[in-house]
């Protein structure tokens, strides 16, 4: 079967065959993992857009093909200058199948607009139109507005962001009604799904997790009391800003808490200088924590890999998914596969990720009262906590054998379906 995915992002071996060897970039560590899975099983092309080339640039990997087309104009907004790089990537492939990573790009949506979607499969990851919706929950469009700053105004303000978010949506709302057949892992996106397109078969798999986070098991005697990790802050949906509110009440139980925080580096707004070069989120998070005096309780720690990542979550006391919005986050997943305390928001298909207390606890997003009294509850209790069902739960889910088996059905499913359509 020859298969053809379409995703969002270019693997990290692509742009390093690219570049001659350089240093590997880029992201999507579980989309590699059911790559490296199913390769053997399918005769596999991955396509996806870049900036850094001009022209279908075509690399061979390692089991299969990866091609990268220009970006040219975005994706954001429909950009018909795709359906010409589609037409001439369906010459060479052939596929029988088509996997589509992703609903939110206009990339995808050009292939279906040019060939239909009769042999395509579309894989929901966050729910877009969800996204735009929850953007900036708990923050005031007032406080938003006061905190705008220069570098905002060169890219993109919060406002502008939710802007872009909509009109991804747009993509988003197009290609579900067009989708036949859909693969989700939450009640969340088969409710969105079906509201979408209720005429549309809906395939349940799992995710894949990164493969350092496999492997490890957290334990309160190694871990640093008290400490809360954060897996990223960069834009208001992940919702920092409802935590740094509930801060100072722990601190009152617990005056050595601490917050670390990855992916993005500490906002610093002391001088005229360092304030032109913070976004109108950063320059929020750095008001909070000096009004609320909690400087010294926040670090944030930068990008990280996925084996630091494992480290801070091994020495944390407590994992905390602070979102407005998620379909199921990554991160609390590969926590719960190591056995970290966990804390979520009640929000999008969480809920299915923590199906009851042994695997984690949960508060109402905008409520920073209810957070604060559970981070301390759950400190109080993390010496006692017994993370064994969690890890069988989290490993029985992101089981790589049942995904790439699983996937290998649904692919086999849609096709024999579509076999005997045609006859």
């Amino acid at each position: 079967m020859r298969v053809l995915w379409i995703t969002n992002i270019v693997f990290p071996e692509a742009y390093q065959r690219l570049d001659g060897g350089a240093k590997a970039t880029g992201s999507g560590g579980w989309l590699m993992s059911l790559a490296d899975g199913i390769k053997d099983n399918v005769d596999l092309a991955i396509a996806a857009p870049s900036s850094r080339v001009k022209q279908i640039t075509k690399v061979e990997l390692e089991g299969y093909r990866f091609y990268m087309f220009p970006l040219g104009k975005g994706n954001i907004t429909y950009n018909a200058e795709y359906e010409t790089i589609w037409k001439e990537i369906k010459e060479i492939e052939n596929p029988d199948l088509v996997h589509l990573h992703g609903t939110e790009y206009s990339h995808g949506l050009a292939y279906m607009r040019v060939f239909g979607s009769d042999n395509v499969v579309v894989s929901i990851q966050g729910v877009i139109s969800e996204i735009a919706e929850r953007y900036f929950d708990g923050l005031s469009p007032l406080t938003i507005l006061r905190n705008i700053t220069l570098k905002d105004i060169k890219g993109n303000t919060i406002f502008g962001d939710k802007r872009r978010a909509k009109k991804r949506a747009e993509s988003e709302h197009e290609i579900l009604g067009m989708a036949k057949q859909v693969i989700g892992r939450t009640t969340f996106d088969h409710a969105h799904a079906l509201t979408e397109n209720p005429s549309v078969s809906y395939y349940h798999c799992d995710e894949l997790m990164r493969d350092t986070f496999y492997n490890g098991k957290w334990e309160y005697n190694a871990c640093n009391p008290h400490t809360i990790f954060v897996s990223g802050a960069r834009y208001p949906l992940k919702g920092l800003h409802m935590l740094l509110k509930a801060l100072p009440s722990v601190m009152r139980q617990y005056p050595d808490v601490q917050v670390r925080v990855a992916g993005s580096n500490k906002p610093k707004g002391d001088s005229i200088a360092s304030r032109m070069t913070l976004t109108g989120y950063q320059k929020i998070l750095w008001r909070m924590m000096k009004d609320l005096r909690i400087e010294d309780h926040v670090v944030f720690l930068g990008p990280l890999t996925a084996e630091r990542m494992k480290e801070e979550m091994l020495m944390a006391n407590l994992f905390l998914s602070s979102s407005s919005n998620e379909n199921s986050s990554n991160a609390l997943c590969e926590a719960q596969l190591l056995g970290v305390p966990c804390l979520a928001s009640y929000v999008g298909g969480t809920p299915d990720m923590i199906p009851d207390k042994s695997c984690g606890e949960f508060y109402n997003f905008f409520d920073s009262s209810m957070l604060a009294f559970k981070i301390i509850e759950m400190f109080g209790a993390a010496e006692k906590f017994d993370n064994t069902a969690m890890r069988q739960y989290a490993a029985k889910r992101h089981s790589k054998d049942v995904i790439v088996s699983r996937t290998l059905e649904i692919y086999k499913d849609i096709t024999l379906c579509r076999e005997r359509g045609q006859k």
